[in-house]
């Protein structure tokens, strides 16, 4: 099981036997479309929505990045809001990253977001963001600076921070670093 703490919580949470995975920064932006052009690329990032032929690309990386099986759990995000579930290739196809959104009861959830940069990651937020005039929230991972100053001067603010946490063995995330957003704590 996987669950997320404050950082009081988890204290708790690791007298029980739970792990620490890592640590998110939740950021929220109110409904404020302000946006800074987070784009420095020369065109070579495409973007574009999830396909149901991108998916079996899509599972494989996030295999290897995660360390596990969220198959279910990303057919289900597109599913739920296919506008919201892009992914960024490259000229020659290769894929870079891919990001889902939501919307939830108190305000549209990004996250996942899973990208081979920083540049990549910063694209996929920022296309999704464009579509929404509503509150926000982003579990953006602690360690990624470069995501983090953007939402910042794109007038999102830190609502909290927390762990992600896992009872037992943890498990090995592959390629941790291309992590830039964790799902809402609901999906895990």
């Amino acid at each position: 099981p996987l669950l997320d703490a404050t950082p009081d919580g988890r204290k708790v949470y690791e007298k029980i036997g739970f792990r620490p995975l890592f640590d998110i920064q939740r950021l929220i932006r109110d409904p404020n479309p302000v946006i800074i052009d987070g784009r420095k690329s020369n065109g070579s990032i495409r973007l574009k929505q999830i396909a149901k032929s991108d998916f079996q690309a899509i599972i494989q990386f996030d295999k290897i990045v995660t360390g596990a099986d969220r198959s279910s759990v990303l057919v289900h995000l597109r599913q739920r809001q296919p506008g919201f579930s892009i992914l960024a290739r490259d000229e020659k196809e290769k894929l870079l990253g891919y990001a889902f959104g939501r919307e939830g009861s108190h305000a549209y959830q990004i996250g996942p977001v899973v990208a081979v940069n920083s540049e990549v990651a910063i694209s996929l937020v920022e296309f999704n963001l464009r579509k929404i005039r509503h509150p926000v929230y982003i579990d953006a991972l602690a360690s990624q600076n470069a995501l983090l100053d953007w939402l910042k001067k794109s007038r999102f603010t830190v609502q909290r921070p927390f762990t992600r946490m896992m009872l037992g063995t943890i498990l090995e995330l592959g390629q941790a670093e291309l992590i830039f957003a964790a799902a809402g704590p609901e999906l895990g």
